[in-house]
């Protein structure tokens, strides 16, 4: 199964449950994606933690306000500005040049592959005006270069010829007439590095580039010291590209999340808390989306199977590693587009020594 189809978001298990039965939330929001995956992105990564101020996750006997989901409830609040001005600064760096090698690279002097991250933000908050309004926002970015070994299935130069072997370890050879109307779509297929019979195997060092960008701002007014009013909007934004089998084309999986929230809490008595809060979540997760050819018969219209597409897939028994191999739109296309808005009201009521909570939850998917 695709990451697309999966989410974008990190794998966890909480208490048995399966990763898509968990239920996360900040500041109240709950985040889901499209398929009721957590926050994260095509990167594998999770970023605004600087952002966080508390976290907890409840695993089991949770109360009905944390409805929704089957297994566990991450929740997560973010950090608010104080009448001081605090602020940070960070950067993190990974090169190969630190890197051993992998098993299967290449004896020295051969280097390592590339493997380039760059890692940084910073965070800043204080007052807009004291004691009544405060601000706080946190921004990270990160970039990579990471080199892939790619080592696929191909035909051997003989085979376009119309060489066959006679058996598996070729001690003789046959000639076959190569049909002409083949002969272009042969061609698409990569040269061989290293030749065993009629299948070779083409070997290339690929390059999955990465970016990603994050901010998110939160600003908190206190009417009273009973009314606050407070929301936050965060914006995670990730372009990921990387080569085909054959180095001939790219493959995009994008990601992008947006939330938005607004939250007004009133302590009408010490013992009666409410809290209405509304807003939305929003994401796109893809994957498998071709682009950047670097080959040209991928979008030679004249080598479609169907009038005015560009060439199919090609599956060749004996070769493996084949069945996203064709030309431009045939990876496979998974682009999924999430908007959840979200209306919420809880009151907390405290008796003696009881605690009753009450309220309601509207969510459209």
């Amino acid at each position: 199964t695709t990451r697309a189809q999966r989410g974008n978001g990190l794998a966890i298990s909480i208490s048995g449950g399966r990763p898509t039965e968990n239920v996360f939330r900040i500041d109240g929001l709950v985040i889901n994606d499209h398929n009721n995956g957590g926050p994260g992105s095509s990167l594998h990564v999770n970023m605004g933690v600087d952002a966080i101020r508390e976290f907890s996750v409840l695993t089991n006997n949770y109360t009905a306000e944390f409805g929704r989901g089957a297994s566990g409830v991450v929740n997560a609040i973010t950090k608010s500005g104080t009448n001081d001005y605090h602020g940070s600064l960070y950067y993190f760096h990974r090169n190969s040049a630190f890197d051993a090698k992998n098993y299967f690279d290449k004896a020295d002097p051969a280097p390592i592959p590339a493997f380039r991250r760059h890692q940084y933000g910073g965070s800043f908050g204080g007052r807009i005006k004291k004691d009544k309004t405060f601000f706080f926002t946190n921004y990270e970015t990160l970039t990579e270069m990471k080199g892939l070994s790619y080592a696929n299935d191909t035909i051997s130069d003989n085979v376009r010829k119309g060489i066959l072997c006679n058996d598996a370890k070729c001690t003789s050879t046959r000639q076959v007439t190569v049909d002409p109307r083949i002969k272009p779509y042969l061609n698409i297929y990569a040269p061989a590095t290293i030749t065993t019979g009629d299948v070779g195997k083409f070997l290339f060092a690929a390059n999955r580039l990465g970016d990603e960008k994050f901010i998110i701002g939160k600003v908190d007014h206190y009417f009273t010291t009973n009314t606050i009013l407070n929301g936050h909007y965060s914006y995670d934004n990730t372009s990921l590209t990387s080569p085909d089998f054959y180095n001939q084309k790219d493959s995009a999986a994008p990601s992008r999340k947006i939330n938005g929230i607004i939250s007004l809490q009133h302590i009408f008595t010490p013992t009666l808390i409410n809290n209405t809060r509304a807003g939305f979540t929003r994401n796109r997760a893809g994957n498998a989306i071709d682009c950047c050819v670097r080959f040209a018969p991928l979008e030679d219209l004249s080598l479609g199977f169907v009038p005015g597409r560009p060439v199919g897939t090609f599956n060749t028994t004996g070769i493996s590693g084949t069945s996203n191999f064709g030309g431009i739109g045939t990876s496979g296309l998974n682009d999924f587009h999430y908007t959840a808005p979200q209306l919420y009201n809880d009151t907390t009521w405290t008796r003696g020594r009881h605690n009753i909570k009450f309220g309601a939850g509207i969510e459209r998917v």
